[in-house]
């Protein structure tokens, strides 16, 4: 078994492997959805997206909220890495076969359609299999070696990608898409199960009722949330498939499934420190170091999603062309808006993971229900008179509202960060690459989006946005102190 290693040391290298993992996961998923997109067409696009949003939705509710609770006690407590992973796979199994009825109990209320049902539950089977995986590779990310994570993604996407290709050459067809995601998944879950049972933990086989019941309590929180959050991303996608057609349906799911993707960037930074945070808050002292963490995170989210929701709202049209093909054309007033959720969505994947370290979970899942308020009436408002545009709107303002309730909760439990200052400087930084937009309307896409990306990039420092020292400061803050060692018995929550 892994040698327990202090808390903090690895997590830069961890959140560094982790996100790793998600740029693999993401430069495939884009090139899968522009292969896809082109080869099925915007209606029959529409019916890939939404047979994966119900399937993701799915998969999230068999997840049960394990994931952040096995990393968490495992990273405070790493002797008990087994009976920890032993607890989370039953509580995994429950939700697992509740998630399964739910989901053939629920799919008549969206669609009768043949095809579309045999690929749904094609897809669902992918995502249980892929949620079993994800629960073992989440004993890489507690204890910090999760290098083992960007190989069973690199695996699985690999496949994925490889069976995408196939199934265009051969012309096998709509169904052999999730047969391949089937085939992917299950490669993923043996690498990551020999890898846990080999290098890191053994489950003890033994249920503990306390134990389990603790799991449960946990877990639960995170359940509701990790649905809510789900929901709400998946929330436009299922009004559309019921109140529009498939068409809008696909002009909505194209930029949709990449703009949604790029949760990639603080899902991964944010599970990687998940243990250093999840020990840094057990004190004051601790508290105060991962305020100042949270408030540069905060900073720096700001400084990468705004000039891009900027810069791609000004050229939603000819990027959406070029990605997806002119039929897509109609998704151009779609992207301009939903790009901007990004300026929000960073920091609401913040307040999720800081709300777990502190305990506090079921704020974030709080939050969320609250937004699925005006999401879902904006939803069956817009929707039918505007489409996609609609949705976007919608989704938009849902991730708004998230974000508010969210800063409000990590504010009262960590501190506050006063973003009102950078913000201002970031629209100061951001208004020479539009103007280069602006004045090169016949420039080509990418050569104007590079332009106007290298001048931002050369305003940071002289705004003060960017110090050369704030690279040092993130390490520093993560140097372990020796008060954060833990101990055998910390953090297991058995006598709880």
């Amino acid at each position: 078994m892994a040698e327990e290693t202090p808390v903090g040391r690895s997590s830069v290298a961890t959140a560094g492997y982790i996100f790793l993992s998600r740029l693999i996961g993401l430069a495939a998923n884009v090139i899968t959805v522009l292969l896809i997109t082109r080869y099925l067409g915007a209606e029959g696009f529409g019916r890939y997206a939404f047979v994966m949003a119900y399937s993701l939705f799915i998969g999230t509710l068999a997840t049960g909220g394990t994931f952040s609770i096995l990393i968490r006690e495992t990273a405070r407590d790493r002797p008990r890495a087994g009976e920890n992973l032993t607890h989370a796979l039953v509580v995994q199994a429950v939700f697992t076969i509740l998630a399964a009825l739910l989901s053939v109990l629920l799919l008549p209320l969206f669609t009768r359609e043949a095809g579309v049902v045999t690929a749904v539950y094609i897809s669902v089977l992918a995502s249980i299999i892929q949620v079993l995986a994800n629960l073992f590779a989440s004993v890489f990310t507690a204890f910090e070696d999760t290098k083992y994570l960007a190989i069973s993604v690199f695996i699985e996407r690999g496949v994925f990608l490889a069976g995408v290709i196939l199934v265009m050459i051969l012309r096998w067809g709509f169904l052999s898409i999730f047969w391949f995601q089937v085939l992917s998944f299950t490669i993923k879950l043996i690498f990551c199960s020999i890898i846990v049972w080999w290098k890191f933990a053994r489950p003890a086989w033994q249920v503990q009722w306390p134990r389990l019941r603790y799991f449960f309590r946990e877990s639960l929180p995170l359940l509701f949330s990790t649905g809510f959050r789900t929901l709400d991303g998946q929330l436009d996608t299922f009004l559309l498939q019921i109140l529009q057609t498939a068409l809008e349906l696909g002009l909505y799911g194209a930029p949709y499934r990449l703009i949604s993707r790029m949760n990639i960037v603080p899902d991964s930074l944010m599970a990687g420190l998940l243990p250093a945070l999840s020990n840094l808050t057990r004190d004051a002292e601790g508290r105060q170091r991962a305020l100042a963490l949270y408030q540069k995170i905060f900073k720096y989210f700001l400084i990468m999603t705004v000039p891009v929701a900027v810069l791609t709202s000004m050229m939603s049209e000819p990027i959406v062309v070029l990605l997806f093909g002119a039929e897509y054309r109609g998704a151009a007033p779609a992207l301009a808006l939903m790009v901007w959720s990004l300026v929000f969505m960073f920091p609401n994947y913040t307040f999720k993971y800081l709300l777990t370290a502190l305990g506090q979970q079921h704020f974030e899942a709080i939050s969320l229900a609250i937004s699925l308020v005006p999401h879902l009436a904006l939803g069956i408002w817009l929707i039918p008179r505007a489409g996609a545009t609609g949705a976007a709107v919608a989704m938009l303002a849902a991730q708004v509202v998230a974000f508010a309730v969210g800063y409000y909760y990590v504010s009262r439990g960590l501190g506050t960060y006063n973003f009102a200052g950078p913000l201002l400087r970031l629209a100061a930084g951001a208004l020479p690459a539009a103007v280069i937009i602006i004045l090169w309307p016949a420039g080509s896409v990418l050569l104007r989006l590079a332009a106007a990306g290298l001048l931002y990039l050369a305003t940071l420092r002289p705004l003060g946005l960017v110090e050369a020292s704030e690279l040092r400061q993130f390490a520093a803050l993560l140097r372990p102190r020796a008060a954060l060692r833990p101990s055998s018995g910390a953090g297991t929550g058995g006598s709880r």
